[in-house]
Formats: structure tokens, C-alpha cells, sequence
């Protein structure tokens, strides 16, 4: 593990920085995808959420 972990640092220490913006950029980059293909998802579940929460709070106070 140390090894790998060594192995990976001495790579990281070697790329020029024109490549290493390039990495970064590309990290960037698939992370705001993911959150745009996601965020429609997440919103679906946050509603389905409050939906089920709001139609809990509707019964008990037909219940009173």
C-alpha cells in the first residue's frame, strides 16, 4: 500500500504543469457532469420526499 501510495506521489511530483492543469481541468470537468446528470434525480427523490412527508402530516391531523 505505502508503496503504491509512494509511487503515485513521485508521479504526481513529475508531471509539468501544463498537464497537470490539464488533469485538474478534466477532474473538474466529470465532476460537475455527474452532478448535472444527478441533480435532476436528486430533485425527483427530495419531492417524493416532502410529497410522502406532507400526505404523513395530512392523515394524523385527520386522525385528531
Amino acid at each position: 500500500m505505502m508503496q503504491s501510495l509512494n509511487a503515485l506521489s513521485e508521479l504526481l511530483l513529475n508531471i509539468d504543469g501544463g498537464k497537470l492543469i490539464i488533469i485538474s481541468l478534466f477532474i473538474l470537468g466529470m465532476g460537475s457532469l455527474l452532478v448535472f446528470l444527478f441533480k435532476p434525480i436528486t430533485k425527483d427523490i427530495i419531492n417524493i420526499l416532502v410529497t410522502k412527508f406532507k400526505c404523513k402530516d395530512k392523515d394524523k391531523d385527520k386522525d385528531l
